[in-house]
């Protein structure tokens, strides 16, 4: 690192701004669940972006092919023309998929190349403390928190989850359970209110 930049980002990091994780994701697989909070893209580059610019700072990164290989290059560049690149890799998949992991690695590299550590959350921690945390977790998506946010909501209502799920693949003709727009997920929600008589889970 050149001299310029890295006394730039020394005095940037001599006092670090505060990034909060308010947003809540729920990771599932076949052992089980569990909760966590973090820091979305917009969260840390709100707060990180400004505190960088006053220091001379700025960071930038796009998706690219090295090698005949999906990237994102990321670039930490001082006023003076000194920089720092990087490159993460991006994995294959469904244009959603992509979105969503160019995202993440957004957010990776920023909170990487600059130092910035979100805070921990307590709440979130003292949930954690019922369950082991596996070794490698897939980043909860959009559409992850979506369809958690609408089984509790089923939950909450002793709705049966089995007709809401039919009743989305009626009227959206996909499959709740691969869906990756968040949005269809979150909109269908909101009318479930408007059929509640239809959803209540059958008598035993």
């Amino acid at each position: 690192m050149t001299e310029n930049l890295a006394t730039a980002l020394a005095a940037f990091q001599a006092a670090l701004p505060r990034v909060g994780k308010d947003n809540l994701a729920v990771v599932k697989s076949d052992k089980g669940s569990y909760k966590y909070n973090y820091a979305d893209l917009s969260d840390v580059t709100a707060v990180v972006l400004p505190a960088l610019a006053k220091h001379g700072l700025s960071f930038s990164a796009k998706p690219t092919l090295i090698d005949g290989k999906f990237v994102l290059e990321y670039t930490l560049r001082h006023v003076s023309g000194e920089s720092d690149t990087g490159h993460y890799p991006l994995t294959a998949g469904t244009p959603q998929q992509q979105g969503s992991a160019i995202t993440y690695a957004r957010r990776y590299a920023l909170s990487a190349v600059t130092g910035i550590v979100p805070d921990e959350d307590d709440d979130g921690a003292a949930a954690e403390q019922s369950y082991v945390r596996p070794q490698a977790v897939s980043y909860a998506t959009p559409a992850d928190v979506a369809r958690a946010q609408l089984k509790q909501l089923c939950n909450e209502k002793g709705w049966d989850l089995a007709r809401v799920a039919a009743m989305y693949e009626s009227d959206y003709d996909a499959n709740l359970k691969t869906d990756s727009n968040a949005e269809r997920i979150s909109g269908f929600m909101e009318i479930l209110p408007e059929r509640a008589d239809q959803l209540k889970a059958p008598a035993a």
